[in-house]
């Protein structure tokens, strides 16, 4: 396992997010979810291959920014979606309590 290939995909994930960001931006929900099938892809590929001996002080620096972007777009990411998720919950549990209202009195 080389150090260049883990950083490769924290870069990766770093840009998928970023593009989640701008989904999540436009209220894309569907390219939302197939970005972030990709971004959960590459996550679980660098659970299996990372290694924790990257001495070099230049390469843990990069993790660290690459990190905190991917951390600063999930934040942001769920800022949005968070509103919209809410409004979604609200109409499920109005649609159930009118289902079960309408059947209560049928």
């Amino acid at each position: 396992m080389t150090a260049k290939l883990v950083l490769d995909l924290y870069a990766k994930i770093s840009a998928v997010t970023s593009q989640m960001l701008a989904a999540a931006q436009d209220q894309d929900w569907d390219l939302l979810c197939e970005l972030e099938e990709s971004c959960t892809a590459y996550v679980e590929r660098l659970k299996t291959i990372e290694t924790h001996h990257l001495n070099e002080l230049e390469i843990a620096h990069k993790k660290v920014q690459y990190v905190k972007s991917i951390l600063e777009n999930d934040r942001q990411i769920r800022e949005i979606v968070s509103p919209w998720m809410r409004k979604l919950n609200g109409m499920i549990n109005h649609s159930s309590t009118e289902r079960k209202l309408n059947k209560a009195y049928q």
